[in-house]
């Protein structure tokens, strides 16, 4: 039985929740894939695209690679047990009436854990060098999972060290979510991840 699955926005959702375009002026890829502390800015803004609905699903669904989270996810993750995250404050715009939102939060996944099973999947590295630039269809060696100083007790959320874009999600965080409902979120077994 798996017991991690990949976090995802749910790309198929959009239509019936808002889709944000914009990378907000002071986003850096870099450092919010770090799973280090980032320094606290402006809040971002982000505007709900004019293609589609404004209403916003519990987790947008950006196009940029950052976690926005309601604050009913805040809530569940903490009352899951998950403590490595740094927000930091989103005012969401919607593009229909202007009015801003601000009840919504970038989440910045603190820790990594190296626990690919570089023997399994489709993995592809950058011939500069050798870091993984793709990664599809994997396994995880889930001995290799402890947790980091940042999480208090367990390994419930976290970046895969070996390719920081993908965040790791505990089976106990899944199922809290799929218990409350939540909107614009997937998850996704390794052995069956194709792709963001």
């Amino acid at each position: 039985m798996t017991k991690y699955f990949v976090l995802m926005r749910d790309k198929s959702q959009v239509g019936k929740f808002a889709h944000f375009d914009d990378q907000p002026d002071n986003f850096d890829f870099e450092i919010w894939t770090s799973g280090l502390p980032v320094s606290r800015g402006p809040a971002f803004r982000l505007r709900t695209n004019e293609e589609y609905v404004s209403t916003p699903s519990d987790v947008l669904l950006t196009r940029i690679n950052l976690f926005v989270f309601s604050e009913l996810v805040r809530n569940l993750l903490e009352g899951t047990g998950v403590h490595n995250i740094e927000y930091h404050p989103v005012e969401v715009e919607k593009h229909d009436s202007g009015v801003v939102l601000d009840t919504y939060a970038a989440a910045n996944i603190l820790g990594h854990i190296a626990c690919l099973d570089a023997s399994t999947g489709d993995i592809r590295r950058s011939r500069q060098t050798g870091d993984i630039i793709g990664l599809e269809e994997f396994s995880l060696e889930e001995s290799k999972i402890k947790p980091t100083p940042q999480m208090h007790s367990e390994a419930l959320l976290f970046r895969l060290n070996e390719f920081p874009s993908l965040v790791l999600a505990h089976a106990r965080v899944k199922e809290a979510f799929e218990n409350a409902g939540v909107s614009g979120v997937k998850f996704v077994e390794p052995e069956k991840f194709i792709g963001v």
